[in-house]
């Protein structure tokens, strides 16, 4: 198959790239991103597509869509893994899209709303509240302390601090320059962390749950293992089942020391570790398209990921 994987230049894409076109020539790879500098160089030129920014002042870029539709015409699927630009193309080209359906998009790219939905299924989620509009407006929620505070939507950690006061929580947000209102806070969940892959076809039929433990992480997770653990497999299932959905999503969760597992939050798209449950035996595409998503089973692998330098 012919395959577009946006956000070229990121590690991910970049890795799933390794895996299905050169390690084991699989698909015919393609990457595109709008950083024209960000093309290794071991990256095929021919496979490699300049974009226009999804978004210009927060709003949908119509050059993106059409250079995005130019290019999914000569392509049998698309897997979007950038945030920006997920509902601007389920909204507008979901046919060709290993992408859930808009309305999953829109819910889990916003943190809050993402909890409130899961805990309305009875999903045991970290208690989450809308920081405050502005920063001298006293009626905000505030956790036990220390707490999370984060970004309402975003991704690779960005603005995301563990604060022990009010006082440091709005310092925080002041340093941002983000809007106060822009904010959440979580509580605090202590234990194990795992990232969580849950690939549906496109029937919406469940065909895989990769728990994956993390064990390091600076943004984006660079040490990691397989571990099929049943409680945090279960939840993969849970989630589904509660709102069943086409393709890919990738579930944050901790393990408590209690045994509990618990989601903080979910990102509806390919994420840094998939490339792991793909190593580790997920026919992502395959399964997508009805396929058996782990002919092999599952092996058990462990991710160490450095970084490349290039000198041109």
């Amino acid at each position: 198959m012919r395959v577009l994987l946006t956000g070229g230049g990121g590690v991910g894409s970049l890795a799933l790239y390794n895996q299905w076109f050169c390690i084991e020539p699989r698909h015919e790879v393609h990457l595109c991103d709008s950083n024209a500098t960000a093309r290794p160089c071991w990256v095929a030129r021919e496979h490699w597509h300049e974009a226009p920014p999804a978004l210009v002042n927060g709003l949908t870029n119509p050059e993106y869509i059409a250079a995005m539709k130019a290019l999914a015409w000569r392509m049998d699927l698309v897997i979007p893994g950038i945030d920006e630009e997920l509902r601007p193309l389920a909204a507008r080209m979901p046919e060709k899209l290993l992408l859930p359906d808009f309305d999953t998009v829109a819910t889990h790219l916003d943190k809050l709303a993402s909890m409130r939905f899961l805990k309305t299924h009875g999903i045991d989620v970290p208690a989450t509240a809308r920081l405050r509009p502005r920063l001298d407006d006293r009626s905000a929620y505030w956790p036990p302390f220390p707490c999370v505070v984060k970004p309402r939507e975003g991704r690779g950690s960005r603005h995301v601090a563990i604060v022990g006061s009010e006082s440091e929580g709005l310092a925080h947000v002041t340093l941002s320059r983000e809007p106060a209102g822009d904010f959440i806070t979580q509580e605090v969940l202590v234990g194990r962390e795992y990232t969580v892959g849950v690939l549906a076809d496109k029937q919406k039929q469940l065909k895989a749950v990769i728990p994956v433990r993390v064990d390091q992480k600076r943004g984006i997770t660079t040490r990691a293992q397989v571990d099929d653990d049943p409680a945090v497999h279960a939840l993969g299932e849970q989630i589904h089942a509660a709102a069943p959905f086409a393709g890919y999503i990738n579930v944050q969760c901790i393990k408590e020391a209690d045994g509990r597992v618990r989601p903080f939050e979910i990102n509806p798209r390919i994420s840094t570790t998939t490339c792991l449950a793909v190593a580790a035996g997920l026919d992502l595409i395959g399964g997508y398209l009805g396929g058996e998503a782990l002919p092999h089973g599952l092996k058990p692998l462990t991710l160490r990921r450095s970084y490349q330098t290039e000198f041109l």
